[in-house]
This record gives structure tokens, sequence and C-alpha cells, in this order.
């Protein structure tokens, strides 16, 4: 019952954070909270600065925070940008879904991260740089992917970001 109140308190909160942006929160599954931006409605570049000032505001919320008192909390992110299927899937539960490469990656970038700290992708990386050049990456460095071989990731500034 613990975990499940701290899954609840977490995701409730993650919920809060999401609203303002031009976000849609796909699903959670476990401790993993899936968003993605640009779908349903294709929204340009505007997809990166999106999620990265949203994933700001979630970081920021939980340096601070601690659940029943007593847990400190510690998020860690995963941005990658690139195409992908969605359609809603099913009939008893319908439900709108993403498929694709692009889910893939996002998700092991977001498994390789660390603990308070936001990982971009190379292709997130450049949209960023290209449109929104306020926002401050740091090199990471290149990272093994599983089942997808070496990638160049960066850290997404904090104190850069305006929220």
């Amino acid at each position: 019952m613990d975990t499940l109140q701290i899954l609840s308190h977490i995701f409730r909160a993650l919920d809060t954070a999401v609203a303002g942006y031009d976000v849609y929160k796909v699903e959670t599954i476990g401790d993993v909270y899936m968003v993605a931006s640009g779908v349903p409605v294709h929204n340009g570049h505007r997809h990166a600065n999106e999620i990265c000032l949203m994933a700001s505001k979630m970081l920021k919320q939980f340096r601070r925070s601690t659940v029943l008192g007593r847990l400190s909390l510690y998020l860690r992110g995963g941005v990658h940008s690139g195409s992908c299927a969605a359609g809603v899937v099913g009939l008893n539960r319908p439900r709108y879904c993403l498929f694709g490469d692009t889910v893939n990656v996002a998700s092991r970038v977001c498994a390789n991260s660390e603990a308070d700290k936001i990982q971009l992708s190379l292709p997130t990386a450049e949209i960023l740089r290209e449109h929104f050049p306020e926002i401050q990456l740091e090199p990471r460095g290149v990272i093994h992917l599983k089942g997808r071989g070496e990638m160049q990731t960066f850290w997404l500034q904090q104190k850069a970001v305006e929220i």
C-alpha cells in the first residue's frame, strides 16, 4: 500500500506539471511517465522546447519534495526527437498509443540518464541549438544504447531554462 500511495503522489504531481505545456501524456508503465509533444497535432520544432521546459519544471518540483514526509525523490529523464506512428488501439479500453524507433530510443535515452538530470539525444540537441539557442546544453559524450549502439548525448542545463 505504501508503494501505491507513493506512486499515486508522484503521478498526480507529474500530471499537474504537464498542464500548460504542449505535451500529451502517453502512459505510465511501472515507474516511467511517458509524454510526447507534437502528437496528435504536429507542432514542428516546438516539441523539443515544450518537452525541455516541462521536464525542467518537473525536476525543479521534485528536487525539493518528499513523499509521505520521508522519501526524497529523484527523477531522471530522456528526450529524443523523430517520427513515430500513432493511433487508437483496442475496443474495450481504447488507448492512443505511439509506436516506432523514436519511442524505443527515447526510452533507452531515459534509462541511461542519471538522477536529477535530463539527457537529450543528438537529434533533439540539434533542434534546440538551431531553433531555441537560449536553452543551454552540456555534452555528456557517447553512451551505448542497448540495441542501438553508440549515441552522442547531452545534458539539459537546468540553470539555463526559463520556467
